[in-house]
């Protein structure tokens, strides 16, 4: 008997965890973003406000990033765009299909600096709440 309750609470709780692997992508997204250096003039969406921290928030964020070419000249840049990318494989969400303008709201109004303090936040909040389910309104196939 203790031993079918052990074993149904251990279950639960690897059920609850998030895999590992994301996980250290996770890790690795917020160590790369603080060692980056990026650019304090250079303005860009406000994806936050647009995508919530949600699975669209990194897909576009990477699509963003990738077209930056500091971004692609550096070590720290390349790093951090293969981990968006490997987060992003392991979401439920086809970045393929990410809308070029979800929702009509002003334009370059956040700069980079901003931006990457955002990707910390929002891969903080995923990782120590990882039952947050994508947005299905916001084009996420589930």
């Amino acid at each position: 008997m203790k031993m079918m309750v052990l074993l149904l609470v251990s279950s639960a709780a690897l059920l609850v965890s998030p895999s590992p692997r994301r996980r250290h992508n996770l890790m690795s997204i917020m160590d790369h973003a603080r060692n980056v250096s990026v650019s304090p003039t250079e303005f860009v969406d406000n994806l936050k406000q647009q995508y919530d921290c949600e699975d669209m928030f990194f897909c576009k964020l990477h699509s963003i990033l990738c077209k930056n070419k500091h971004f692609n000249s550096t070590e720290v840049g390349r790093k951090l765009l293969r981990n968006l990318e490997m987060f992003n494989r392991e979401t439920s969400v086809n970045c393929a299909e990410v809308p070029k303008d979800p929702t009509p709201t002003p334009k370059k109004e956040l700069t980079m600096p901003n931006l990457i303090k955002d990707l910390i936040t929002c891969s903080q909040m995923r990782m120590y709440n990882p039952t947050q389910e994508p947005n299905v309104a916001q084009g996420s196939t589930v």
